[in-house]
C-alpha cells in the first residue's frame, strides 16, 4: 500500500510539474524585426516585377506628413488580461523604416515584418532551414523555430496608409504550458505596436489572430486563414527631418531634367475643347457689373473690416485669364526654353510604349551621380516595435477577449482613420482686403493642385502595368504644381513648401 501511495504521489507530481518543468529547461526566446522580403512571400507575377521599383514611390507620391495619432494599445491590454492557461512573452525591436530611392522617392526599407519563437545560438550561423536569417541582427543564430510568423507590408492605393497582409505561419514543437491534460490546439494572439521614438503614443498597431494551431501546423500564402487576419490600416509613420533633407536635395538636383524632358516632350492635345466663358455671347457681363458697382458703392461708406468681397467681381479677367491659359503650353516650348533643354538634355528620346523618355547625358551626369550617391544605402525615421506573442489553451476565452478589445478599439480606430482619410476645412472669416483673399484663395487651389498632382502620381505607380511615360509625365505634373504652390505663396508672402523648386 505504501508503495502504491508513494507511485500515486509520483504520478501527481510529474502531472502537476511536468509542464513547468519542461518550460524551465527551455531556452526559447521571441524575437521580432523587418527583413526587405518575407522568406516565404510567394514569387512576384510578371506585372509585380514590373513595378516592384516603382511601389515605393507610391509612399512619395503621397508624402506621409501626417500627426501622430493614438491608437488602442492591444499589447499593454493582453498584458493585463492575461488569463491562469495564456503564456505571454513580449519582444522589441528598433529599425529605420524608409529609404529614399534613385528618384527622390520614400521608400519602405523593409516590407516584411517577422516574428520568431523559439532557440538562438549566440556568435553562430543560422541552421541551413533558416539562411534567410543570417544577414539579419535580430534573427542571426536561429536555431529552432516553434513559431515562425511572416507579414507583408502592401500600401493601400491612393491612401497614406498600409495593411500587414500575413504570408507564413508555423508552429513546429511543443506547445508552451504543457502537461498531461493539456489540449491538443492552441489560440495565438500576435499583438504589434509601432512608435516613433519619444511619442507617448504608438502611431499605429496591429493584431493577429489564429483559432485552433496544431502542432506542425504550417499556412503558405496565399491562404484563406492568413488573408482573414489581415490588419486594420495602419498609418505610416511621419518621415523625419533627415529623410526630408535627403528628399529634398535630391529633388532640388533632378528637377532641372524633369522640367528639359516636360519642354522637349511633344505637347498632348485635349481631346475636349474647353468651353466659352460663360460672359461670352450673355447678358451675364453687364448684370456682374451693376452688382460689383453696388458693392463697391457699399464699401465706400462702411469701415473695412465689414466690408463685401466677391470674387465674381473679377469677370473681366476671365477671358484674358483663358487667352493666356491657351498660350502657357506654346510658351513652355518657346524656342529660348527649348535651347535651354537641349543642351541639358542632349540628344532626347520621347516616350513609346512602356519606355520612359530620355536624355541621353541624365544617367551620367555627375552632379546627377553624386547626389544619388548621397542617400544610396541610408536609412532613415527609426520606428520601435513592440510585440506581445500570446499562446492560450482555451480559444473561446481569448476569442472573446480579441472580439472585447478590438470593439472597444473600433470607435478610436475609425476616428483616427476619419482624421486622417478625409480632407479637413475650415471656414475664413471676411475680414482681410479683396487682394488678400485672391492671394489666400490661390495659396489654397494650388496646395490641391499639388495633392492632387501627388494622387496621380500615386496612381500611376501603383496601376496593374505601370506605363513608365506616364509615371515620368505625373512627376512632372508633380513638380510643376509644387512650382505654382511657391508662386502663390510668395504672392500671398507666406513661406514656401518647396524649397527645392524655382
Amino acid at each position: 500500500m505504501r508503495l502504491v501511495n508513494a507511485l500515486g504521489l509520483a504520478f501527481l507530481l510529474v502531472l502537476v510539474t511536468g509542464g513547468q518543468l519542461a518550460q524551465a529547461n527551455d531556452a526559447r526566446e521571441t524575437r521580432v524585426g523587418w527583413l526587405e522580403r518575407c522568406p516565404h512571400e510567394p514569387d512576384p507575377t510578371v506585372d509585380e516585377v514590373n513595378r516592384s521599383a516603382l511601389i515605393g514611390g507610391l509612399i512619395a507620391a503621397i508624402a506621409p506628413k501626417l500627426i501622430e495619432g493614438t491608437v488602442d494599445a492591444a499589447a499593454e491590454a493582453l498584458k493585463a488580461a492575461g488569463q491562469a492557461k495564456t503564456s505571454t512573452t513580449t519582444a522589441r525591436n528598433g529599425a529605420s523604416f524608409y529609404k529614399v530611392g534613385q528618384d527622390a522617392d520614400l521608400i519602405v526599407a523593409s516590407t516584411c515584418l517577422a516574428v520568431v519563437r523559439g532557440t538562438f545560438k549566440q556568435g553562430a550561423a543560422s541552421a541551413a532551414e533558416f539562411g534567410w536569417a543570417n544577414p539579419s541582427t535580430p534573427f542571426h543564430g536561429l536555431q529552432h523555430a516553434n513559431l515562425q510568423f511572416e507579414a507583408k507590408v502592401v500600401p493601400i492605393k491612393g491612401a497614406k496608409f498600409f495593411r500587414l497582409v500575413p504570408q507564413y505561419l508555423r508552429h513546429n514543437g511543443d506547445f508552451e504550458d504543457t502537461g498531461w491534460f493539456a489540449g491538443k490546439q492552441r489560440d495565438f494572439l500576435l499583438a504589434m505596436a509601432m512608435s516613433l521614438p519619444g511619442s507617448a503614443q504608438p502611431f499605429g498597431q496591429a493584431d493577429f489572430l489564429f483559432h485552433d494551431v496544431v502542432q506542425g501546423s504550417e499556412l503558405v500564402a496565399p491562404n484563406a486563414l492568413l488573408t482573414a487576419a489581415t490588419s486594420l490600416p495602419i498609418a505610416f509613420p511621419a518621415e523625419t527631418s533627415d529623410a526630408t533633407k535627403a528628399k529634398t536635395q535630391l529633388e532640388a538636383t533632378l528637377s532641372p531634367w524633369l522640367l528639359a524632358m516636360d519642354i522637349l516632350m511633344p505637347a498632348v492635345k485635349k481631346a475636349v475643347p474647353p468651353p466659352p466663358s460663360l460672359f461670352e455671347g450673355t447678358t451675364l457681363a453687364a448684370a456682374t457689373a451693376r452688382y460689383c458697382t453696388e458693392i463697391r458703392r457699399l464699401n465706400a461708406q462702411t469701415p473695412e473690416k465689414f466690408q463685401l468681397g466677391d470674387t465674381r467681381c473679377t469677370y473681366e479677367l476671365d477671358v484674358p485669364r483663358a487667352s493666356m491659359e491657351s498660350t502657357s503650353a506654346q510658351a513652355n516650348r518657346s524656342p529660348l526654353r527649348v535651347d535651354w533643354a537641349q543642351q541639358l538634355c542632349g540628344s532626347f528620346t520621347p516616350a513609346a510604349g512602356t519606355a520612359a523618355p530620355i536624355c541621353s547625358r541624365f544617367a551620367n551626369d555627375p552632379n546627377v551621380q553624386a547626389a544619388r550617391t548621397l542617400v544610396t544605402g541610408k536609412l532613415f525615421t527609426h520606428v520601435t516595435t513592440q510585440l506581445t506573442l500570446s499562446e492560450t489553451r482555451e480559444g473561446s476565452k481569448l476569442a472573446q477577449f480579441f472580439g472585447n478589445a478590438l470593439s472597444a478599439a473600433k470607435t478610436e480606430v475609425s476616428t483616427v482613420l476619419k482624421d486622417k482619410l478625409l480632407p479637413k476645412t475650415s471656414e475664413q472669416k471676411a475680414t482681410e482686403a479683396e487682394a488678400e483673399r485672391a492671394a489666400a484663395n490661390g495659396v489654397l487651389l494650388a496646395d490641391l493642385k499639388v495633392t492632387q498632382a501627388e494622387e496621380e502620381l500615386a496612381e500611376a505607380l501603383a496601376a496593374a502595368s505601370p506605363v513608365a511615360s506616364d509615371i515620368t509625365a505625373a512627376r512632372i505634373d508633380l513638380l510643376k504644381s509644387k512650382i505654382e504652390s511657391n508662386k502663390a505663396r510668395r504672392d500671398a508672402h507666406m513661406p514656401v513648401l518647396y524649397s527645392e523648386v524655382q
